[in-house]
C-alpha cells in the first residue's frame, strides 16, 4: 500500500496447502485523508506472479472538540458533579496564614495567570494549601470545584504548583473571556507515574552558514517554556543553545553582529524553570556536533579526518569546552548537564586520511572520563545519548560500544528513539544505567518495557515548527509530541497500549489540546466584540479562488455573522487576497484589547514538489518560528506601530490541509468549511493581544513578504474593546 505521502507499506503472508481458505493481511497505515493505492501480489510455488491493484480516496472523519474540557495530561481520576463555579463576580486566590513562602509564591503565580482571563480580586475564592497527609506520590494534588469555592491541595510544593496548572487549563478550555466563563464542578485526584518528564530543544543556531532571519530573544523562549513545558507538567527542560550563546571569555564567540543569548539570559531561563519546578539541563555538544559552535570559530581544532568532531586530544580544545561548560553551570546553577555525545565521527573530511582506529576509540573514552570528572567535581550529573554506546546504532564506529563498562553508572542514558527500542533500553538497564527517553522523534514502548525507563519526554526539533510545507505523520520537527509525550509520561503506567498520536488526532483530542494552549491571556479584555467591515478591501471571491487554485473543492462559506471560537465573526463569500490591490487598508478607532483574524493560505504546488523553498539550504533554520506569510502593520493614534507577523504553523495553516493536522501553536480555533464530497477547507482564527491597550488604534495594513510565494487570504476581522 502507498499512503498519501507516497510511503510504501507492505506485509507478506505465506499460504499453505490447497482448498478454499480465507486469509487477512493487516497493514498499520496512518488514517490520513488523501489518495491511496493498494496492491495484492500472489506468487505460486513455481515462481509465477499475479497482481491486482486498486486506487481509492479516504477522507478522515472530522471530529472537532473545540471548547471541550480536555486536560493535558489527563488526570488519574476526575469526577464531574452538578453545578458550576461562576467567574463573573471575580476571583481571589488565598493561602493559609501559616503558608510557606513557596506556597504564597505559587498563589501569586496562578493569580497572575488567571488575571489574563477573569476579573481578580472578587469574592469567589481559590484556596491553596499544602497537605502531605493526602498520601499521594510526589507532585500529586487534589483539586475540587464547587459552586462556592475552588480548592487545590498539594502533596508537596511541586504538587500544589501542578494543581494550579490544571486549574489554568480548566479556565482556558472554556475558550471564553470573563463574564461567560463558568467552570464545571468536579473533583480531581492526580499524580505523575514517572518522576522524570523531559522536554528537549535544540535551538536553531546563529553560528552557521545559514543565518537566522528572525530572532525573538529570551522573552519568547520563556513564554515557550511556560506554555509548552510548565503548563503540560514537564519537570525537566534540556536546552541546547550552543550555536546561539555568547561566551564572554572567548572573543570569537562574541561578534558585534548577530542575535545571540547571553549568560544572563541563561540565568533568567534557569530561574524561570526553577520557579516552575523544572530542572534545567544545559546542553553543549562536546566532541560531536561541534561544527555548530566551537569548530565554527576554531576550525583548526577539528579531529583529523572529520569535520564536525572536535579533537578532544587537544588541550586548547578541551580548555575551551570546559571553560564554556563552567560558564553555563555558573550562570544556571544546574544540577544536570549534557555534553550530548551523539553521532561522533559522522562526517568525513574529504581527501583526509584517517588515523588508526584505536586513536579514535581512546579519544572518545578518555574524553568521556574527563567530562564526567569535571561535572562530578561540581556535583552535577551527566546526561548523554545512547547511540555511540550501542553496537546496532552508531556504536560500531571504531568499536566505541565495547568501552561501555568504563562509563560510571551515575550517567543518565537518553534513548535516542532508535529501534529495536526494547532491546536497546534493556541493554543499558541490565548494565546498571538509568535510562530515559528523549528521542528526536516520538517513540512508543511496549507495556513490558516501560518499567525499565525512569524518564520520558518530547523533543520538538527546531522549536517544533515543521521543516516541510506540509505537516504530516513525521513528528521529528513537529509540536505534536509535546502534548502526546506530556500525557504519556504523566500516565506512563496506564494499562495497555497508549493512544497513538494518530489516535489523538483522529478523535479530536490533540487538536483541542493545541487550541487550549493557543489561548493567550488578555488582562484588558472587555466584554464587547465588534465585527469590522472588510467589504472596501474585498478583492476575490472564495469560490473563484478555490476554482482556480484548489480544483475539486467547492467551498460553501456561510454568509452570516456567527460565533467562531466564541468570537462574533462576519462571514461573506468574499475575502481579502492580501498583498494584491487594493489590499488591506482599514481604519480603526478606539481602544482595543485584541484583534481576531480569520485567515487561510495557499501555495503553488510546484513550490513543494521542487523543494524550491529550501533553495537557501535548511530554510527552517532561516525561519525558526515558521515560514513567513507577511506582516500586519498596526498604527496607533500616538504614531507608534506594532507588527503582527504571520508564520506557518504558528498563526496560519493551509486551506486544504489534512484535517488531522489542522491545529497550530497559536490558532485558538480552526473553522471547517464544507467543500464537497465530505471534504473540508479550513480557516484559522488568530487572536493578537494588543501590547498597548491604553492607546487608541488608528489603522491596519498588510505588508507581503518576498521570501515565499504564499497567497494569504483574510476572511474576517473582529475587535475586542479594552476595559
Amino acid at each position: 500500500m502507498t499512503n498519501p505521502q507516497g510511503a510504501l507499506l507492505s506485509k507478506s503472508l505465506p499460504i499453505a496447502g490447497g482448498g478454499q481458505t480465507t486469509h487477512e493481511i493487516h497493514i498499520e497505515a496512518f488514517r490520513q485523508s488523501g489518495f491511496y493505492s493498494a496492491y495484492l501480489a500472489l506468487e505460486n510455488a513455481a515462481g509465477d506472479w499475479k497482481m491486482a491493484a486498486v486506487n481509492y480516496n479516504y477522507s478522515t472523519p472530522l471530529r472537532d472538540r473545540f471548547g471541550e474540557m480536555l486536560l493535558c495530561p489527563e488526570p488519574k481520576q476526575m469526577q464531574k458533579k452538578d453545578g458550576v463555579f461562576d467567574c463573573l463576580p471575580g476571583i481571589s486566590v488565598q493561602t493559609s496564614a501559616d503558608a510557606s513562602d513557596r506556597s504564597k509564591r505559587t498563589a501569586e503565580m496562578i493569580g497572575a495567570d488567571l488575571a489574563g482571563f477573569v476579573h481578580t480580586g472578587g469574592p469567589n475564592i481559590v484556596e491553596l494549601s499544602l497537605q502531605p497527609g493526602l498520601s499521594l506520590p510526589a507532585e500529586g494534588y487534589r483539586l475540587s470545584v464547587t459552586p462556592a469555592k475552588i480548592t487545590i491541595a498539594g502533596q508537596d510544593e511541586a504538587g500544589l504548583y501542578r494543581g494550579t496548572r490544571t486549574l489554568l487549563q480548566l479556565v482556558k478550555s472554556q475558550m471564553q473571556r470573563d463574564a461567560a466563563l463558568k467552570i464545571p464542578c468536579l473533583e480531581i485526584t492526580d499524580f505523575p507515574d514517572l518522576p522524570n518528564r523531559i522536554f528537549r530543544i535544540c535551538h536553531p543556531r546563529s553560528r552557521s552558514s545559514v543565518k537566522i532571519q528572525e530572532f525573538r530573544g529570551v522573552e519568547y523562549l520563556l513564554d515557550y517554556i511556560d506554555r509548552f513545558a510548565a503548563n503540560q507538567k514537564y519537570n525537566f527542560f534540556m536546552l541546547d543553545l550552543s550555536g546561539a550563546t555568547r561566551f564572554p571569555r572567548y572573543p570569537a564567540f562574541n561578534p558585534p553582529e548577530g542575535d545571540l543569548y547571553s549568560l544572563e539570559d541563561w540565568k533568567r531561563i534557569a530561574d524561570f524553570c526553577r520557579e516552575r519546578f523544572i530542572e534545567l539541563i544545559p546542553a553543549l555538544p562536546a566532541g560531536s556536533h561541534e561544527g555548530w559552535w566551537l569548530l565554527y570559530c576554531f576550525p583548526h581544532l577539528a579531529m583529523p579526518g572529520f569535520t564536525g568532531t572536535g579533537d578532544v586530544r587537544n588541550d586548547e580544545h578541551n580548555q575551551i569546552v570546559f571553560d564554556c561548560m563552567g560558564d553555563l553551570l555558573d550562570a544556571t546553577g544546574a544540577r544536570y548537564f549534557s555534553p550530548k555525545f551523539d553521532e561522533w565521527y559522522s562526517r568525513r573530511r574529504s581527501g583526509e586520511k584517517l588515523l588508526e582506529d584505536q586513536v579514535y576509540y581512546d579519544a572518545f573514552w578518555q574524553f568521556a572520563g574527563k567530562v564526567h570528572g569535571f561535572l562530578t567535581q561540581r556535583k552535577v550529573r551527566m546526561v548523554i545519548f545512547d547511540d555511540m554506546l550501542y553496537p546496532g546504532t552508531n556504536g560500531h564506529r571504531f568499536d566505541i560500544y565495547k568501552g561501555l563498562d568504563q562509563l560510571p553508572r551515575d550517567v543518565i542514558i537518553l534513548h535516542w528513539g532508535l529501534k529495536p527500542e526494547t532491546q536497546i533500553v534493556s541493554h543499558f538497564n541490565s548494565r546498571g544505567f538509568e535510562v530515559w527517553n528523549s528521542g528526536t522523534s516520538y517513540t512508543t514502548y511496549k507495556e513490558e518495557t516501560r518499567p525499565l525507563l525512569k524518564g520520558f519526554g518530547a523533543s520538538p526539533y527546531s522549536l517544533g515548527h515543521s521543516i516541510e510545507l506540509r505537516d504530516n505523520d513525521s513528528t521529528v520537527r513537529s509540536q505534536l509530541p509535546i502534548f502526546q509525550a506530556a500525557d504519556v509520561a504523566w500516565n506512563f503506567l496506564r494499562p495497555g497500549e497508549h493512544p497513538t498520536i494518530i489516535d489523538r488526532l483522529a478523535d479530536g483530542t490533540l487538536p483541542a489540546w493545541r487550541n487550549i494552549a493557543a489561548v493567550r491571556p488578555d488582562p484588558w479584555a472587555g466584554t464587547e466584540v465588534n465585527t469590522l467591515d472588510l467589504s472596501p478591501c474585498f478583492n476575490v471571491s472564495f469560490a473563484d479562488f478555490a476554482r482556480e487554485h484548489l480544483p475539486g473543492f467547492t467551498p460553501r462559506l456561510p454568509v452570516e455573522c456567527k460565533m467562531v471560537g466564541n468570537i462574533p465573526t462576519k462571514l461573506t463569500e468574499q475575502a481579502v487576497l492580501l498583498g494584491q490591490a487594493p489590499g488591506l487598508q482599514l481604519s480603526l478607532t478606539g481602544r482595543q484589547s485584541s484583534l481576531t483574524f480569520l485567515l487561510g493560505a495557499w501555495y503553488p504546488p510546484a513550490l513543494h514538489k521542487s523543494k524550491a523553498y529550501l533553495k537557501r539550504g535548511h530554510a527552517h533554520r532561516n525561519w525558526p518560528y515558521g515560514y513567513p506569510g507577511g506582516t500586519f502593520k498596526v498604527r496607533y493614534q500616538d504614531g507608534s506601530t506594532a507588527d503582527i507577523r504571520l508564520r506557518l504553523y504558528e498563526s496560519f495553516n493551509w486551506l486544504d490541509t489534512d484535517s488531522l493536522y489542522r491545529a497550530t501553536s497559536d490558532n485558538r480555533c480552526v473553522l471547517p468549511v464544507e467543500a464537497g464530497d465530505g471534504r473540508h477547507l479550513f480557516l484559522y482564527q488568530y487572536e493578537w493581544i494588543n501590547p498597548k491597550p491604553d492607546c487608541g488604534l488608528e489603522s491596519i495594513t498588510f505588508e507581503p513578504t518576498d521570501a515565499f510565494a504564499f497567497k494569504m487570504l483574510l476572511f474576517a476581522l473582529s475587535a475586542r474593546t479594552a476595559r
